[in-house]
């Protein structure tokens, strides 16, 4: 705690000389004390800096002329205020710090020498400061750290220090830290906070009969032991106790009285006035003064009460002063310390901000250019499969095309030989449903025969007169293809015979009857490949794992919807061909 080594009334200040690192600190209505920080020292003193932080604060220091410098190191009071409502987050600090740049900036006194508070609210640095590097890097040296630990340390939450803090008083009693303001006392401020007037001493104890409503009797023996103490009553009483107002002096004169400095009488007053301060007297004993030692007592608590609350008063004055001159320097030189960095970096012509900005700026653009190879390959990786799947996709129209015919090739061998078998079995006609052997189309050629050649049926006695209508759709004798033939589905009528046209601009088969794969819309691979490219997320460059799984679940439908097709088709051509001989009249149907 910062040292108090002199005591002066407020009336008197302009003849008290203040000198450097001292501050009048309030210690009554109109007494004032002055407060040392020499002993103490602020945040801001450290040892000379030296190697490469010299090294280094020396090549700043020598870029800026002495002007340039003198208005690098001069801030004003909005740019101050601007980083102390930055830096300091309890509310009660800002507004002392605050309180004391105005008063410092009118007064003039060196309290934080070597800052200075000009009358044009100016803070700046004292000359002799400016001249050496070391001087200056010595001051402007870990700045932040400084603020830091002096402000963090101080917290007892997010708002408050613990000075600023509703209980700061509260965790412990007055009666045990009154010492620590006593000690840093000289012996003149002891003796003169000691000196107690009579009219002041009167009035407390006014007060204090009228607080807890003393009886009359009572009341006049506390006003006759208070007259003994002061010197107005000179005859002593039955029952007074000498030695109770042994270390308190009269001055009847001057009419106030002065209480003994010994520490011990001064602990014992502040024990007696402690519950009664703090609201905690109904717990001691009843308000009562049947004797005058009593009374006497009384008198004592009331010359405690006085003595707690200026001893108080004090120390809360100078631990909030001293706080706010600490603060006041460390915001200050990091407030400076930040101007002369800014001044040097525009001296310099780039920043290190703006380094480290170009530096993070290399990093993206090399990271980017990476993205944009690996897009490119991507890309080429996308094109070569695109011609893969294009030559793949009309490779499968023609291996369909193919293995339809390689189909029809193995339906007419199987019809070979059960045409040869159905002279050994017996099977039923598909036009008159009797027996094979016996069926009475028989004898009109092979007409009977199982599937009829397997779709490729034609008429062995047709003329060349019609030879042109078996080249319609209804004479075709084109078989129908898997994929080729929808009559199944326009109508039900037999004779509703509809080749499927084959796109070939855009190389697939339209009214796919299987829904490609299983979806709503018919899309031939070359169709998916294209919509695939549209798609503009190119992570997701791959066929979804529903789309496989749909069409391995409906592998083994369509391949059986494909077969009950094959054999419906067949069935319905071979009706048609009958039908068509029978209206050419190469079959009497009356037969």
């Amino acid at each position: 705690m910062a040292r108090l080594t002199n005591v002066y009334h407020a009336e008197n200040i302009n003849s008290v000389k203040i000198g450097r690192r001292q501050l009048p600190v309030i210690a009554g209505d109109n007494l004032m004390m002055l407060m040392d920080l020499n002993s103490k020292g602020l945040a801001i003193d450290s040892t000379h800096i030296k190697g490469k932080e010299l090294e280094e604060f020396t090549r700043k220091f020598n870029l800026l002329t002495p002007d340039e410098l003198r208005e690098s190191l001069e801030i004003d009071s909005s740019a101050f205020l601007a980083v102390l409502n930055q830096c300091v987050q309890c509310v009660g600090c800002r507004r002392s710090v605050e309180r004391l740049f105005y008063q410092l900036t009118l007064s003039g006194h060196p309290t934080l020498d070597p800052i200075v508070l000009k009358s044009s609210v100016i803070l700046s640095i004292a000359e002799d400061k400016m001249k050496t590097p070391q001087a200056l890097g010595t001051l402007l040296y870990r700045h932040h750290e400084v603020l830091n630990n002096l402000v963090e340390s101080k917290l007892r939450n997010k708002t408050r220090c613990v000075l600023h803090s509703l209980d700061a008083f509260r965790s412990k009693p007055f009666s045990e830290t009154w010492r620590e303001v006593w000690s840093s006392m000289k012996q003149r401020c002891r003796e003169e906070l000691s000196v107690i007037k009579d009219t002041e001493l009167h009035e407390v104890l006014e007060n204090y009969l009228k607080k807890h409503k003393f009886c009359q009797g009572c009341r006049a023996k506390i006003e006759k032991a208070y007259n003994i103490l002061v010197g107005e009553t000179t005859t002593k009483e039955k029952g007074f106790v000498a030695a109770l107002y042994a270390n308190i002096k009269k001055c009847q004169p001057e009419q106030h009285i002065h209480v003994q400095t010994k520490a011990d009488f001064i602990d014992t007053l502040i024990r007696r006035a402690e519950p009664e301060v703090n609201g905690s007297y109904t717990k001691q004993r009843e308000r009562h003064a049947k004797t005058l030692e009593i009374a006497q007592e009384e008198v004592l608590t009331c010359v405690g009460m006085i003595m707690y609350e200026r001893l108080r008063r004090i120390y809360v004055s100078l631990r909030e002063e001293e706080r706010a001159c600490q603060v006041l320097a460390a915001v200050g030189v990091h407030a400076l310390c930040r101007s002369f960095d800014m001044s040097v970096e525009k001296k310099q012509g780039i920043s290190n901000l703006e380094l480290l900005y170009n530096e993070i700026s290399r990093a993206e653009k090399a990271k980017e250019h990476k993205r944009e190879q690996k897009k490119l390959k991507k890309k080429k990786k996308k094109n070569e499969k695109k011609n893969s799947y294009r030559t793949c996709d009309n490779s499968i129209v023609d291996d369909s095309i193919d293995l339809d015919e390689e189909d029809v090739d193995e339906h007419e061998e199987e019809d070979e030989e059960e045409t040869m078998s159905n002279k050994t079995q017996k099977e039923k006609c598909i036009d008159c449903s009797e027996d094979i052997n016996v069926c009475p189309c028989e004898s009109e050629g092979d007409v009977c025969t199982k599937l009829l050649d397997a779709g490729y049926g034609s008429d062995p006695n047709a003329n060349s007169g019609t030879s042109s209508t078996a080249s319609t759709p209804e004479g075709s004798e084109v078989s129908c293809s898997d994929g080729f033939c929808n009559h199944d589905r326009h109508g039900g009528h037999e004779t509703d015979f509809v080749i499927d046209k084959f796109d070939s601009s855009n190389n697939h088969f339209e009214n796919d009857p299987f829904g490609a794969c299983g979806r709503e819309k018919n899309l031939s691979l070359l169709q998916m490949l294209e919509d695939f490219e549209e798609m503009e997320d190119e992570e997701n460059c791959y066929i979804p794992n529903e789309v496989v799984m749909e069409y391995q679940c409906h592998q083994e439908k369509v391949n059986q919807q494909r077969q009950e097709l094959r054999e419906t088709l067949k069935q319905k051509f071979a009706a048609m061909c009958m039908k068509k001989r029978v209206q050419l009249g190469v079959i009497d149907i009356n037969k």
